[in-house]
């Protein structure tokens, strides 16, 4: 009899914890879908700064660095202050003349294009009664000519500042280029989190202490990135790859494999053809490569335009140079995704 209460005992001990383990998991996951801002407060504050200035600023950085988190915690600040206008820039817009800023001329009927740009000012300024204003722009480089041409007009001519946010790639869009070369708006390139605020970022997603082996293995994949943490974290709570051990976060098992940053790393490279994923599975699944031999496995042009869309970086070691990719879950997910037989066959 002793040993069958304890036993039940110790299985109910067993369901309540997993049951509070259910729950605080789920809380976190609920609450991480709009988590704290957690580092960049520099940056932000020079942001903030810029535009009570009347400046402009323009964030650049690789995909998950944080960029349109930053823009969007300086928005929310200064929406006190500032009537605040949004454009965002995709590849379906930008095939639609001033679309991105149409809607910025409000119910009334719009003008010819050739008027469209001092319409749309105006409309801006009517808006915000006052006060001042402030455009915030996503992905500026996916706006459409005419949108960018109305940009252009509000950086040199009219005292509206502007923040917008663009990938590295997108920053050196020749008409982008126009933009920070001229000093029209100042180019902010924003790096990693630190391995300090990463810890930071996790345990405030997390709500609550992490183990020492799951920093590391969050650092590891992510070098930083907060787009990749908070998608990893997620897909570790929902996996269960991440538990609640007695008050503290702990590592049960890989998070390499997150379906959702797999799904990330997807768009990215949606636009290689063949040859080029060929070279990108190569890296993926060797590296780090010599060049001479990456050289082998893949054409000059493959890997040169690996290279330009950030897909692969190439480092000094004191062997010579090697070939990575740009990021570990770059190459986690590539090589999660590889055919069978192609594996095989590299």
């Amino acid at each position: 009899m002793r040993s069958i209460v304890s036993r039940t005992a110790a299985l109910g001990t067993t369901q309540t914890r997993r049951s509070h383990y259910s729950i605080r998991a789920t809380r976190v996951v609920c609450a991480a879908m709009d988590w704290q801002f957690v580092g960049r407060e520099v940056e932000l504050g020079a942001i903030h700064s810029r535009v009570l200035e009347g400046r402009s600023s323009l964030l650049t950085g690789a995909a998950g660095v944080g960029k349109s988190r930053l823009a969007e915690e300086a928005r929310a600040a200064l929406e006190s202050t500032h009537s605040v206008e949004r454009l965002i820039g995709s590849p379906s817009v930008r095939q639609l003349p001033f679309g991105a800023v149409a809607h910025l001329g409000g119910d009334a009927p719009l003008p010819e294009a050739a008027a469209l740009i001092g319409f749309v000012a105006r409309a801006i300024r009517k808006r915000a009664a006052g006060k001042p204003a402030l455009v915030v722009i996503d992905d500026l480089d996916l706006l459409d000519d005419g949108s960018i041409a109305f940009v252009q007009h509000l950086l040199a001519h009219e005292s509206i500042p502007v923040l917008a946010t663009t990938r590295t790639d997108g920053a050196a869009d020749p008409r982008v280029v126009s933009l920070w070369k001229d000093d029209l708006i100042e180019r902010i390139d924003l790096n990693a989190m630190s391995r300090a605020e990463t810890d930071a970022l996790a345990a405030t997603i997390l709500d609550g202490p992490t183990t020492g082996e799951l920093r590391n293995e969050i650092w590891r994949l992510t070098e930083g990135h907060p787009l990749f943490i908070r998608e990893l974290l997620l897909e570790g709570l929902a996996s269960r790859a991440i538990v609640d051990d007695d008050g503290a976060w702990s590592l049960k098992s890989s998070l390499g494999r997150s379906q959702r940053v797999a799904d990330i790393v997807q768009v990215r490279t949606a636009g290689l053809n063949e040859a080029e994923l060929d070279g990108l599975r190569a890296v993926a699944l060797c590296e780090p490569v010599p060049l001479q031999l990456a050289k082998r496995l893949a054409p000059d042009n493959v890997l040169e335009t690996l290279e330009a869309r950030r897909m692969v970086r190439l480092e000094t070691t004191p062997e010579g140079p090697v070939l990575r990719s740009s990021h570990p879950l770059i190459a986690e997910a590539t090589t999660a995704r590889m055919p069978a037989l192609r594996m095989a066959a590299m």
